[in-house]
């Protein structure tokens, strides 16, 4: 039973709603990522591996349709930015490289 459990809950996508931030008296973001940064819905992803070789690779299984318009690395991270065509909504997927590829973390969707 205890390891039952434990496979159950590591396939859980946890839903966090993010709390806004920031004044509206504050600038607005210049790029599509950083309209998320003021609040949007958060996924956790707790997925099985292997990791992939590209963070566009990674997110693919996630997409929906969502379609990546920017991706950003920095050393051991990176963000994929998608955007689903004609509505203006969007999802920021953070990632981390790991040995055997790149993993999705989670992603803002705003």
């Amino acid at each position: 039973m205890r390891c039952r459990i434990g496979s159950i809950a590591a396939s859980v996508v946890v839903l966090v709603v993010a709390a806004g931030c920031g004044d509206a008296k504050d600038a607005e973001p210049t790029d599509k990522a950083a309209k998320c940064d003021k609040g949007g819905l958060s996924t956790d992803l707790d997925i099985p591996g292997p990791g992939k070789p590209l963070p566009e690779e990674a997110v693919e299984p996630y997409l929906d349709a969502f379609v990546v318009v920017s991706v950003q690395e920095d050393g051991e991270n990176a963000t994929v930015t998608a955007e689903a065509p004609g509505s203006g909504a969007l999802r920021v997927y953070d990632l981390t490289r790991r040995e055997d590829g790149w993993w999705p973390d989670g992603y803002t969707e705003c």
